[in-house]
């Protein structure tokens, strides 16, 4: 089943990442605030998992400023 939520949370990635997608935009912080929770919570899986979320985490927030902000104001990092 994580194998199966890492790639639902790769589908959502590569779809806020779209370029029709502008980046920052309500678009990409409802999908953020979505799949936030999820990729916190396989970040405590095998170690499998969790390189592989933590990959996701990644490609989600690298173009966006505004989501690294978030990301940190979620305590992802701790």
């Amino acid at each position: 089943q994580a194998e199966t939520r890492i790639l639902a949370a790769v589908c959502l990635t590569n779809l806020c990442r779209a370029p029709t997608t502008s980046r920052g935009s309500d678009i990409d912080i409802r999908i953020f605030k979505i799949l936030l929770p999820g990729i916190v919570s396989l970040l405590d899986s095998s170690s499998t998992v969790k390189g592989n979320a933590a990959q996701v985490l990644a490609l989600l927030i690298s173009e966006s400023e505004q989501l690294q902000v978030a990301a940190c104001d979620q305590d992802v990092i701790a």
